[in-house]
């Protein structure tokens, strides 16, 4: 019987980040299997027109489950439950690119946020951290204004329900990577629940 897929996304070095948590954890959770789902990795450069388009590719060769897109860029973790339509920092992506105050989509609305049941689930399960939840995540109403919120505004765009992005601290040592695979591998468990 084939599992279905869960992809998991990171991205790779930007800015001063040579070493970004989250491609390393894409890597790592690759081939895995987790509550029923075969894990698929995928590692997007770090640019607002490769990392949607890169995106788009892997969910229609893959038609995922569940999605947990990955970032570094915040001093702690954070779920993120919004993601706005508009870009909102001056730094260039990898190709060089900057576009701050940009709408990332002309057509599209202010914000996306996941389907309801998805986003109960979430602050459930970030509520419980004395009983089984992440005890170093929160939820967060702001995916920043870099590509992570590019890429989770495509994603939440392409009409899967079962979607998430996380944002990992950007130092190494801010969050041990036994703890960040856990972390990962719980909410892609509370995805495919729904």
């Amino acid at each position: 019987m084939t599992l279905p897929v869960a992809l998991v996304t990171g991205f790779g070095p930007f800015l001063d980040v040579t070493d970004n948590p989250s491609e390393r954890l894409a890597r790592a959770l690759d081939g895995r299997e987790h509550a029923g789902l075969r894990v698929v990795g995928r590692v997007l450069p770090v640019s607002y027109a490769r990392a949607p388009a890169a995106l788009a590719e892997a969910l229609d060769a893959l038609r995922p489950r569940c999605v947990v897109a990955m970032g570094a860029g915040k001093d702690d973790v954070d779920v993120e439950l919004v993601a706005r339509n508009r870009v909102g920092s001056p730094h260039p992506d990898c190709d060089g690119h900057g576009r701050v105050g940009d709408l990332l989509d002309a057509a599209g609305p202010d914000a996306r946020r996941p389907a309801a049941a998805v986003e109960a689930r979430l602050r459930a399960w970030l509520s419980r951290a004395d009983d089984g939840g992440p005890r170093s995540a929160r939820a967060s109403e702001d995916a920043g204004g870099y590509v992570c919120n590019a890429l989770y505004y495509a994603l939440l765009g392409h009409g899967v329900e079962r979607a998430v992005f996380v944002h990992l601290p950007r130092r190494p040592d801010a969050l041990a990577f036994a703890n960040a695979q856990a972390l990962i591998l719980s909410a892609l468990g509370h995805l495919a629940a729904i």
